[in-house]
């Protein structure tokens, strides 16, 4: 199937395309998009609609206006069948006999995976609630020897880090948090990245990590980051704000009564586990007559509001005289540790919500029902049996890339920065077998029977994008070690199934073309623009130029023969990061093992797949999953661990396949400390 573009004057009442070799076709009725180039779009848009009533989308590109231009431009993608197969000039025939040249939009044949995307949109009048929280944060916490049961400087860090979030997206209008964790609450009506879950999560986790790096030399200033911190987000479509922001005030208190008891314990000579026994089966007001009767601690006065309490994060109206000594109005955060923020007076004096939102709050809210807690833990999971294909893109990178000057049309350093973030990622979750990337974006392919995060879509978009998000803060001075960066990078996510490998193979040959496309107009572009013209004029000189044109252009330009040819294979056809498998000697004996590779390799023939089969192979993507405990393990890990005394490889096997699963709520019971949760056995 080919797409037809063409233009046509706002005056038309009807028109029809001309195609010599299957005769006349009247436009209404098959136009699928149109974007309006006019200021007065909206009056211009109702009656282009009213000549073509199936014109489902309309956009006002007001850049492309020029003063004196009075007639809106029309832009329909029209589906037409078959391409003939001689060439034959087309031409558009308007009711007005005003005749507009004509261009036919690239396509690739591997575009039909397109469809396998799913619109995860939050529907009204839900609120969207992003609920970040930290990826093994007890062992960070650990390992950077954080003050123990609270570090001041860990909290202040995690607020300036919602801060920065709510700086950068104005339609989050306040912020709880606690411990490890923070809530991000959307206005009602919010039409952030339309509503799309994935982005929304995504986008959130993203920058919040960013700030995470960012800010942490400033809060600990005697202290390296020792490993990349990474978070989960969770999307939460809320239908009573208020019982959620008093379930998570209550989660707050109940957590930080026991960690205050337990740490007095262990700081009073208790081990652990001795200190867990004592308080296990504890309620909450024998937690606090515990800590008052042999520690001396009154709960309510002599424990910070901070830890008992969380920080709500406000955005309040202000006004203020700017440079030019003219009022105005603007926005300041406010930072709240209060003991009820559930309550509808607090939101009353404070004037963050809007009156529909304020309207459902009840006066007193003393308790949540099983029922709510249990509609806010509930998470969509992803079909079983297929793979998932992650893929994240950076936002706003052509910014990004001029504001820290990186080398047009391709920055090598940007790209290998890129790359090693890839594999970061591929070394955190040993169940992504293969990654492929180009520019600012990177596909991640799982395994089709992975049981990552029991296939919880936002838990694992998020967390592949933390990871990457990190790992590019903190490798940044390696790799631009002269440049300070200017402003947080961030990306965005979504996940996608695709039933079948050979599906899988067609969505990265997909990616490969869309790169080798890309990479061959930036290249033309970004030379025409150093041999002097302007970058508009580099535009209108590439308009519906071919490959064959290109490459002739390019060759002109540089005086080299077959000069695409000789760029470096990652420009042209990007990167592929994946497990393989190498042999080494252990004990005279040859051992399997495995290792990542990083290449630049022609993924769109078959030859790469027919030389590494095991990388989208379904048998061993069965063994990867499901023999956990098996003698084959060993085989279907590559061995990873065969270096290993038995003990310690059967620790490793155990992290490597144990994944804890989510409680669910059955009953309102005073929540008692679980006791430690017991990995399975090996055999």
């Amino acid at each position: 199937m080919s797409q037809w573009r063409f233009r046509a004057g706002p005056g038309a009442a009807a028109a029809t395309a001309v195609a010599p070799s299957r005769g006349r076709f009247p436009l209404s009725g098959i136009a699928v998009s149109v974007a309006v180039l006019s200021p007065a779009s909206r009056s211009r848009l109702a009656l282009l609609s009213a000549a073509f009533p199936l014109v489902v989308a309309g956009s006002c590109d007001r850049r492309c206006y020029r003063r004196g231009v009075r007639a809106a431009a029309l832009v329909l993608d029209l589906d037409v069948g078959e391409r003939p197969t001689h060439a034959i000039s087309r031409r558009l025939q308007l009711t007005s006999w005003h005749r507009v040249q004509f261009s036919e939009m690239a396509n690739s044949k591997y575009e039909y995976v397109k469809s396998f995307e799913v619109q995860d949109v939050i529907m009204r009048p839900y609120t969207i609630i992003i609920y970040v929280h930290a990826r093994g944060f007890c062992r960070f916490s650990e390992v950077h020897e954080f003050e123990k049961p609270n570090d001041v400087k860990a909290l202040e860090l995690m607020n300036e880090c919602a801060i920065a979030v709510m700086e950068q997206f104005p339609d989050v209008i306040f912020s709880y948090g606690c411990a490890g964790e923070h809530s991000f609450i959307f206005q009602k009506k919010t039409k952030f990245y339309k509503r799309r879950s994935s982005k929304i999560s995504s986008v959130i986790v993203s920058l919040f990590t960013s700030a995470y790096v960012s800010k942490w030399r400033a809060l600990f200033p005697q202290k390296e980051l020792k490993y990349v911190p990474s978070f989960r987000a969770q999307v939460i479509c809320c239908d009573d704000l208020q019982a959620y922001i008093l379930w998570r005030q209550d989660e707050c208190h109940t957590n930080n009564v026991y960690d205050t008891c337990l740490w007095q314990l262990i700081k009073s000579g208790k081990s652990k586990e001795e200190a867990q026994a004592t308080l296990r089966g504890s309620l909450k007001q024998d937690k606090n007559e515990f800590l008052y009767q042999c520690f001396n601690i009154n709960y309510k006065q002599d424990i910070p509001e901070m830890f008992c309490h969380g920080t709500c994060i406000l955005k309040t109206k202000v006004e203020y005289i700017d440079d030019s000594h003219v009022k105005r109005c603007g926005r300041k955060f406010l930072t709240v540790n209060s003991a009820n923020i559930a309550s509808k007076r607090f939101w009353s004096e404070n004037g963050c919500l809007s009156k529909g939102e304020l309207a459902q709050f009840r006066e007193e809210l003393n308790k949540t029902t099983p029922e709510d807690i249990k509609s806010f833990l509930h998470e969509s999971r992803l079909m079983l049996c297929t793979w998932i294909v992650v893929r994240i893109d950076g936002c706003h990178f052509h910014r990004f890339s001029e504001v820290h000057e990186f080398e047009k049309p391709n920055d090598a350093q940007a790209l290998n920065l890129m790359n090693t973030c890839a594999v970061a990622v591929l070394e955190d979750f040993r169940d992504i077998v293969f990654a492929y990337g180009v520019s600012d974006e990177y596909s991640f392919v799982l395994n089709k029977y992975s049981q990552l995060y029991q296939r919880c879509a936002s838990d694992i978009v998020s967390a592949v994008v933390s990871v990457f998000t990190s790992t590019y803060m903190m490798r940044w001075n390696e790799f631009f070690p002269q440049k300070e960066m200017e402003h947080l990078p961030y990306f965005d996510g979504r996940a996608v199934c695709y039933p079948s490998s050979e599906i899988v193979k067609d969505y990265l040959a997909w990616r490969q073309v869309d790169c080798h496309i890309n990479n061959q107009y930036n290249t033309c572009f970004w030379l025409l623009v150093k041999s002097g013209k302007s970058k508009s004029e580099a535009q209108i000189y590439l308009k519906r130029t071919q490959t064959l044109e290109k490459n002739e252009l390019l060759d002109r330009l540089t005086g080299v023969p077959n000069y695409y040819k000789s760029l470096p294979p990652m420009f042209c056809l990007g990167s592929s990061v994946f497990w393989d498998k190498e042999s080494k000697l252990v004990d005279n004996e040859e051992v399997a093992t495995g290792r990542i590779v990083v290449g630049h390799c022609n993924i769109i023939e078959t030859g790469f797949w027919e030389a590494h089969p095991q990388i989208l192979d379904e048998k061993v993507a069965v063994q990867m999953t499901t023999t956990a405990g098996n003698e084959e393990l060993e085989q279907s890990l590559f061995g990873r661990y065969s270096g290993l005394s038995s003990s310690k490889k059967q620790k490793k096997i155990e992290d490597f396949y144990f994944v804890e699963k989510p409680a669910v709520v059955e009953d309102l019971v005073e929540v008692q400390t679980p006791s430690p949760v017991k990995r399975p056995k090996v055999r």
